[in-house]
């Protein structure tokens, strides 16, 4: 019998080989990409990604890094699959007039089919934004200013309140709890009230987090999605709450669709003026979205909103106090324009400020909510990328940390230099923390308001001293879309008496 079944999977083994053996040779020697510099494993199997990304835990951006300083400015990284690192390459991808379409691959795993960040078809996308953008321009941050600024003033309460106890904040949660607070309040105008804990250690806040690694399990095995949810929470008890946070959107959701006369009595305008009841203008242009569409955009605002703009301002926070020089040149010209700091102060006040401002592009330019470079296909015959020719149907991506730190656009890319802003002008068109193109991120004028406002009050209002917390530490984290960090910001928090 033993005989028989070590010939069984003998035979078996060969059969694979003689299937296996065909796809590895035509992929490594006759590919269209098969000129292309790589690992050879990357170019057989897409399960070099799936080590990187699962077995290694967030690692392939790592990886990625350690390729181009093999291989140089292009590698490729899957069979199918090129990345760049030069700053022309990021520019012909993300162009605004580029052909390239997003890969479906990724998105996917977010399992929102139906929000703008995962349509594929370009019309649909243009249609998406044309509806939102008027909720997101800078004329509408103004309007809603306080929204943001009631959240921020929460903000401060509690970090004051915790500092009376003498023990280390910790500022990771503390800002991502406010951004949390503020994006479904300027959206929903309803919140989750994540503000609330006296730790800044809120159940959702806590489980959304530690979902976050759930994402490349998704991309990887993307019928998980397809599961009931009760088999989901059998699998992971931590998903219970982004059911509860699915659930509460889609009853506000479901009451404005039964009567529409509700959104006439929110306290201030919201997203759903703009998808459930357009303009006449707009809706004769836009075809309607479903109920499903509506809630798969909820939570897509929800997790880009807090997530990204949460992760910048500790990100700021850390580095302004990490050198007393800089710390020193900000509070000045903070206590300048703001004399009183029992009075609020107005987001075009620190707007004006130019160091303020600087500080905020280099902590963009170092910290970037998202990291993952963003694969799109081309679409054309064939595409010049970074003075390479790419053939129809090649997924092509560079993540924006690759430009943000390249040395020839930013000397001392590793280095936390303000000034560098304020020399040189041009600088600007290489600050992508956004993405360009037509899919750019639509909160863009959201999120510097928040920026200048929760950056802004923090160290104007607050003394603050890092604790426990290195450098190292802000740069030790693993690549699930954002970043996750093995060890949290903490510093202890005092009121400022001047």
């Amino acid at each position: 019998m033993a005989i028989h079944e070590s010939q069984a999977l003998f035979y078996i083994g060969g059969v694979i080989g003689a299937l296996v053996l065909p796809v590895a040779l035509y992929r490594l020697y006759l590919h269209p990409l098969s000129n292309y510099p790589g690992p050879p494993i990357a170019a057989i199997t897409g399960v070099y990604e799936l080590y990187y990304d699962l077995i290694v835990s967030g690692g392939m951006l790592q990886c990625i890094e350690r390729l181009h300083r093999m291989y140089g400015p292009v590698v490729r990284i899957g069979p199918n699959q090129l990345h760049f690192s030069e700053p022309s390459a990021y520019f012909d991808i993300y162009a605004q007039g580029s052909t390239v379409t997003k890969d479906p691959r990724l998105y996917a795993a977010f399992s929102l089919e139906g929000s703008i960040v995962t349509l594929l078809d370009p019309a649909k996308s243009r249609s998406r934004r044309e509806m939102m953008h008027p909720f997101f321009s800078r004329r509408a941050v103004l309007n809603l200013e306080n929204v943001v600024q009631t959240k921020v003033d929460k903000l401060i309460t509690n970090l004051r309140s915790i500092s009376r106890n003498e023990q280390a904040i910790d500022m990771h949660l503390a800002f991502r709890s406010a951004t949390h607070d503020i994006i479904t309040s300027y959206c929903f105008s309803q919140c989750f009230d994540i503000l609330d804990d006296p730790n800044f250690d809120h159940p959702i806040m806590t489980a959304v987090m530690a979902q976050m690694p759930a994402v490349w399990v998704l991309k990887h095995f993307h019928w998980l999605t397809r599961l009931p949810s009760r088999q989901i929470l059998r699998w992971n008890r931590g998903f219970q709450a982004i059911m509860h946070i699915r659930e509460t959107l889609a009853e506000q959701i479901d009451a404005y669709l039964i009567d529409t006369t509700r959104l006439v009595s929110s306290e201030h305008e919201t997203i759903y003026h703009h998808l459930i009841t357009p303009s006449s203008k707009q809706s004769s242009r836009h075809e309607a979205l479903s109920r499903g569409d509506l809630i798969d955009e909820a939570i897509t605002l929800l997790n880009a909103g807090s997530d990204t703009v949460g992760q910048t301002s500790t990100s700021a926070v850390f580095y302004v106090l990490s050198d007393p020089k800089i710390h020193h040149r900000l509070l000045d010209e903070l206590k300048q324009a703001w004399p009183d700091k029992d009075q609020n102060v107005r987001l075009a006040i620190l707007e004006k400020l130019p160091y303020l401002t600087a500080v905020i592009k280099e902590t963009m330019r170092m910290s970037t909510g998202i990291i993952t470079p963003l694969p799109r296909v081309v679409s054309s015959h064939t595409m010049n990328i970074g003075g390479y020719s790419v053939p129809h149907g090649t997924v092509v991506a560079m993540g924006h940390t690759f430009l943000h730190n390249n040395p020839s656009v930013f000397p001392d890319p590793r280095v936390f230099k303000p000034e560098r802003w304020l020399e040189r002008k041009d600088l600007d068109a290489y600050l992508v923390p956004f993405s360009r193109g037509p899919r750019m991120c639509l909160g863009t004028n959201l999120a510097w308001a928040e920026l200048y406002m929760i950056i802004g009050n923090t160290l104007r209002l607050l003394d603050l001293k890092i604790h426990n917390t290195t450098a190292h530490d802000m740069e030790d984290y693993r690549e699930f879309f954002a970043p996750y960090y093995r060890k949290h910001f903490h510093a202890f928090v005092s009121d400022r008496k001047e």
